[in-house]
């Protein structure tokens, strides 16, 4: 049986996962909810406990824990994302969209990178000549089969 009621706070987490993966999700919520008393600011508690209560239909249940995830921590895409994985299980579309979109507004797909130079932009321009008289070149083939 694991001990998940010894060790630091990421120990305690790591075996209440195990307990999820094992398919123990209820003996897990019972011991979060416990975790979270001790540690109420827990947010990877939080943020388990709205998984696992998602993972056992408990959508409601879920949507507290992934609401206080994000009002915790406002500009962390994961309890957005989670939120919105919450509000569609309960068929709420349109929360859910707004949900996705600000986890991805909190979640450059491009990471910041440093403006190009000049070797940059040359290359750019070449691959986007490149582009462009292929695109062309597509047409007109197309057009002659026509």
């Amino acid at each position: 049986m694991i001990d998940d009621t010894a060790g630091s706070a990421a120990e305690q987490l790591s075996a209440l996962r195990a307990l999820v993966a094992d398919g123990r999700g209820e003996l897990a919520v019972i011991r979060l909810r416990r975790l979270l008393q001790g540690e109420p600011r827990s947010i990877e508690a939080q943020a388990l406990l709205a998984s696992t209560l998602l993972s056992l239909h408990q959508p409601e249940e879920a949507l507290r824990s992934a609401d206080a995830v994000v009002a915790a921590e406002p500009n962390n895409p994961e309890g957005h994302h989670l939120r919105a994985r919450v509000l569609l299980q309960l068929g709420q579309a349109s929360p859910a969209l707004a949900a996705s979109e600000a986890a991805v507004d909190r979640e450059p797909l491009v990471p910041a990178a440093a403006p190009p130079d000049e070797d940059d932009r040359r290359l750019l321009i070449a691959g986007g000549a490149v582009l462009v008289v292929t695109a062309i070149a597509g047409v007109i083939a197309w057009r002659r089969k026509r």
